[in-house]
């Protein structure tokens, strides 16, 4: 069937997106986290 890969491609990236790492301050990357511009709240430090 012909159309499907950009779907698998966009599936494959979401789940990357998606992912969850247990090392470091940030949940996505693993890196490090700093303080964000709404009190209260972090941001990924990459």
């Amino acid at each position: 069937m012909a159309g499907f890969g950009g779907m698998r491609k966009g599936r494959n990236e979401a789940v990357d997106n998606l992912g969850y790492n247990e090392e470091g301050d940030c949940p996505r990357c693993g890196g490090n986290a700093q303080d964000s511009t709404m009190k209260g709240y972090l941001q990924c430090g990459s």
